[in-house]
């Protein structure tokens, strides 16, 4: 089933503003490279201390908001989407934060932050699109019975009302009826092509005339990454010992080969449907592992994978620009943040004295 824009997308009547709840926070992302946030009690009817930090290119750590509890943040392309929640509440409100530091309230009913199309486009769970270039929020138009958006993967969402699933074009609003099977997974390959798995042997999906082909039979979970002729997955079944996970690149057509020889044993179980990667990263050219008892690099084009971070629990990552960000314990559980560059080798530890819960390199 194919539809065009104009019947799919209903566009708001104007760009948003900050809402009649109260004046936008005073953000300051001002030369973030990273974000860092803490957990907080929500119960607590205190004002709560910051929450949300930044590391700065010189790795001095600031905070972003000071006196209200930051629940959520996401670096996009061009800023963040940020949620917060009011002292002693369940009262929350979303925001766009750009790099300086000027702001826009989205609607109370937005939901979560679902992904970023290549367009810088932004999509949440209640089916509502940010347009970057018009700051204009659009809903998505569909024949389903309130529809949420379950994943996105370049342009491409899966959206759902539990009874019918689809696979949307982003920045047209095409969209044709999937199987709900296995998710269904879904990786996009280019711009204009996505593999799904949702139990059909025919997996690649042209977006543009809704033909489907075969593709290579490998499982398709949620640990992938956008490539330059394709994606990257991390999977069983590819290499020499099957108890293994290996790096594979599939291309627009389906087809998929190994990276490197090298057989990963991450260190967090594999799913079919979760949202986001969990321990496989890209910068460039490089592909970060989170294994079990270390961290993995692998170089395009380079057959030797490189460990780094040793003698460290790796417990959450985000790179950009040739770097990992990182949080970590020591071998007594102290806990360590720090900025592993992947082309100097030089491990900076930014802080070694707070625990944070998240960590998010700035796009």
């Amino acid at each position: 089933m194919k539809k065009t824009l104009a019947s799919l997308i209903v566009l708001s009547a104007a760009a948003i503003a900050c809402g009649d709840e109260g004046s936008a926070p005073d953000f300051n992302l001002s030369g973030a490279k990273a974000l860092l946030r803490k957990g907080l009690d929500s119960g607590s009817s205190k004002a709560p201390e910051s929450n949300l930090f930044k590391i700065e290119a010189n790795s001095n750590v600031t905070p972003v908001l000071e006196g209200i509890e930051v629940v959520s943040a996401h670096p996009i392309s061009w800023g963040v989407i940020v949620t917060t929640r009011a002292t002693g509440t369940d009262d929350l409100r979303t925001f766009y934060v750009k790099p300086d530091n000027t702001s826009g309230e989205l609607p109370a009913d937005i939901g979560h932050f679902i992904g970023e199309n290549d367009n810088g486009d932004v999509a949440f769970v209640t089916s509502k699109v940010l347009r970057k270039a018009t700051l204009t929020l659009e809903t998505i138009q569909t024949t389903l019975t309130r529809p949420l958006v379950n994943s996105m993967s370049g342009n491409f969402a899966i959206i759902s009302d539990n009874s019918v699933h689809q696979i949307l074009n982003t920045v047209n609003g095409v969209r044709y009826n999937v199987m709900g099977c296995n998710g269904p997974g879904m990786v996009a390959l280019d711009a204009t092509h996505a593999l799904i798995d949702d139990c059909q042997p025919n997996r690649v999906i042209d977006m543009a005339t809704g033909e489907r082909t075969e593709s290579a039979p490998f499982a398709l979970n949620h640990e992938r990454v956008r490539s330059e002729n394709g994606a990257v997955v991390l999977t069983q079944g590819l290499g020499s010992d099957h108890s293994l996970y290996y790096l594979g690149a599939v291309d627009v057509h389906g087809d998929i080969t190994l990276v490197n020889e090298y057989g990963f044993s991450p260190g967090t179980p594999e799913c079919l449907s979760c949202g986001s990667n969990s321990v496989l990263y890209k910068t460039g050219d490089y592909f970060i592992v989170r294994e079990l008892s270390k961290v993995t690099v692998v170089k395009r084009g380079e057959p030797n994978p490189v460990f780094i971070l040793s003698g460290y629990n790796v417990t959450s990552i985000s790179t950009n620009d040739n770097r990992v960000y990182y949080l970590a314990e020591d071998s007594t559980g102290h806990p360590i943040t720090g900025v592993y560059d992947l082309v100097t080798h030089e491990n900076k530890v930014v802080l070694d004295s707070e625990r944070f819960t998240e960590i998010h390199a700035m796009n």
